[in-house]
């Protein structure tokens, strides 16, 4: 693995701060007047980069957002689809109260580490301690492997040994639980890039042969630059959030279809919701299930945890019977899939009743004349073009929410493909997901 150098800032927060204060003035400009797509921004400041996330919202949208339509200190953000919580860091950096939502228990992990600033001091000690120690198991082997399926498959021995050895150490350990969740999530990363999976890729392909003969997994020196990398992050983070102590950020796990009963937010109590949920079902957009899947076995979450994230998600069960939800868009777009495709006709329904069921409890959440943000993608399924934008601002208007401005940005980096071949026709060539769809309502 090619050493990590150190981290130089480049990035000038305060200068961003004012340009975003100056960007509120083109709030009534049309959608047109502001560039959104953000090409040279820099992504993973402060505590964003500390572990990658798959279909991440980009710091300046939430940034931007929460700029725009937050306009008192004491306002509630919520983010129902928080994933790994960066939206909540940006809440935090403007003195926001922020809530966060989601039913993985990785992005869980990660959005709790990445609002919670801790004394970097605190960590190297915890870091010489935790290494030293791990080493002391693997030259011994004194260390248990985990019982995850297919382990051989996915990983090299030396993996198994290194990163086996760092699990045991790490639990061990006597430590508080926000200072043991950080070195966990900088395992989790340790887990990604020890193994055996293709790069640049968040479902589970595996290397080539020829990559993986070529391929030298070292957890123990991954790992020890993995956490001095986030340890500067995390100090960063840190001295910056001294200057704005009423930032703060809770996590919950749940599912958004039922967040007025998990009790972390009353009906009316919330002032902004900037969010991006998943574009579709799982197995045909984003694989959030697939990229948690080892890190959650190998930090010890149950295996039935692990292996259901996708099924749990918008769209992952497929509904039998169907009801009309009030998008004459959706109606159309059904039709015409199901013309080709029925069973992916049932599959499309699924994700727009789950997401219907979600927007129904964020829309009662909402204080009066609080605003609503959306960050979602359109998507082509059998050919037919699926504009979830306007399907979303039809289904939202059964609940009150009045649709202000959609902003439109091309999405410059992406782990999926311009292109790709989804019905396997030899020659046919479907469009992905390269442009993004900003809806703001009000409630």
């Amino acid at each position: 693995m090619t050493s990590r150098k150190t981290l130089k800032r480049v990035f000038d927060y305060p200068l961003i701060v004012e340009k975003e204060r100056k960007l509120t003035e083109f709030l009534g400009l049309k959608e047109d007047s502001i560039d959104w797509t953000g090409i040279q921004e820099d992504t993973r400041y402060f505590t964003h980069g500390l572990h990658p996330y798959p279909a991440r919202m980009p710091p300046h949208i939430s940034r931007r957002l929460i700029r725009m339509y937050s306009k008192n200190q004491e306002d509630l953000v919520l983010d129902p689809f928080c994933g790994s919580g960066g939206v909540l860091v940006e809440a935090m950096l403007y003195d926001r109260m922020a809530i966060g939502v989601d039913l993985n228990p990785l992005a869980v992990l990660i959005a709790k580490v990445k609002t919670t600033p801790l004394n970097p001091e605190t960590l190297y000690k915890v870091k010489y301690k935790l290494l030293e120690g791990a080493a002391q198991r693997l030259k011994s082997s004194n260390y248990e492997v985990p019982n995850i399926k297919n382990l051989d498959y996915w990983f090299k021995p030396e993996a198994v040994a290194g990163l086996a050895a760092i699990k045991e150490e790490l639990e061990e350990l006597s430590l508080m639980e926000e200072v043991a969740d950080f070195f966990r999530v900088c395992f989790s990363l340790t887990v990604r890039e020890t193994s055996n999976l293709r790069k640049g890729e968040f479902k589970l392909y595996r290397r080539s042969v020829a990559e993986l003969e070529k391929f030298k997994p070292d957890p123990l020196k991954t790992f020890s630059e993995i956490v001095s990398e986030n340890i500067q992050r995390m100090a960063d983070f840190y001295f910056e959030m001294l200057k704005h102590p009423k930032g703060k950020a809770r996590v919950f796990k749940g599912d958004t279809r039922n967040l007025l009963e998990l009790g972390v937010v009353d009906k009316g109590s919330v002032d902004l919701v900037v969010t991006s949920p998943p574009y579709g079902d799982s197995h045909t957009t984003v694989a959030y299930g697939q990229f948690s899947r080892f890190s959650l076995l190998w930090l010890g979450f149950p295996e039935q945890e692990a292996y259901s994230v996708d099924s749990k998600s918008l769209g992952g069960r497929v509904l039998k019977k169907e009801k009309n939800l009030g998008s004459a868009t959706l109606d159309l777009v059904l039709s015409k899939i199901d013309q080709v495709d029925q069973s992916r006709a049932k599959e499309v329904y699924s994700y727009f009743y789950d997401a219907d069921v979600s927007l129904e409890q964020v829309a009662k959440s909402l204080r009066e004349g609080a605003y609503c943000c959306y960050v979602i993608a359109n998507r082509t399924v059998r050919r037919v073009k699926v504009p979830t934008d306007q399907i979303f601002v039809e289904l939202a208007q059964k609940y009150g929410l009045k649709h202000v401005v959609t902003f439109r940005r091309e999405i410059p980096n992406k782990y999926i493909p311009h292109v790709n071949a989804p019905e396997n026709v030899r020659g046919f060539k479907g469009e992905t997901m390269t442009k993004e769809s900003i809806v703001v309502w009000k409630a």
